[in-house]
């Protein structure tokens, strides 16, 4: 008699793949990797991971689910834990940048911008631009909290504030793969919301 498969069984599995995928396509680049080395690098057969996922591109959009609820994850955290929209901000960039130099997150975040942009017609690119665009959504809100609060400028734009703070951390995360630990990416952080929060100073009328 076949001992039953419990679910907790299956969603260790399928984690197990989801981990396998994203180390192998920070890696090697998603159109490098092979099913079959998934399933290698997961420790199972060759056939046994078509149980879980039909093919490459819907783990490639498992993967990507997985990195959405991640990053709405840490705008949330950073959101309950200060009570300033700014401070709020620079904790959701501290939160992208606390992690190990070229870690398999940081890693393939960049692969899936590099993937869309190499096929920008594709199912995976419209998807990857809709997430992009609802986070730059989120974070212009949060720019507009803090103007509200006196805590930034009123008169700066705040789609382009949050396009800027969107597009920073992909950089820092590609100079500090180069440089290491010669990097110090948070103190560009720091610097970055103490800038803005000085651009809520009125600068002084010229005579």
């Amino acid at each position: 008699m076949m001992a039953k498969v419990t679910q907790a069984h299956v969603d260790a599995r399928r984690e197990s793949i989801l981990e396998a995928a994203m180390r192998l396509f920070a890696g090697k680049s998603v159109d490098r990797t092979t099913m079959q080395e998934i399933a290698s690098e997961a420790g199972i057969s060759a056939g046994a991971i078509y149980r879980y996922f039909e093919s490459k591109d819907q783990l490639l959009e498992a993967v990507f689910e997985a990195a959405e609820a991640e990053t709405a994850e840490k705008f949330r955290a950073a959101a309950a834990d200060n009570t300033s929209p700014l401070a709020a901000m620079v904790q959701a960039g501290y939160s992208a940048l606390d992690q190990p130099c070229g870690c398999t997150d940081s890693m393939m975040a960049l692969e899936m911008a590099l993937l869309s942009a190499r096929n920008p017609g594709s199912s995976f690119a419209v998807r990857h631009r809709q997430f992009e665009t609802a986070v730059i959504a989120s974070l212009e809100h949060v720019v507009r909290d803090a103007q509200a609060a006196g805590e930034m400028a009123p008169d700066l734009d705040a789609h382009t504030i949050a396009m800027l703070g969107y597009a920073i951390i992909p950089g820092l995360w590609a100079t500090q793969m180069v440089l290491g630990d010669e990097f110090d990416a948070r103190s560009v952080i720091q610097v970055l919301g103490t800038l803005f929060r000085r651009s809520a100073i009125p600068h002084p009328q010229e005579s």
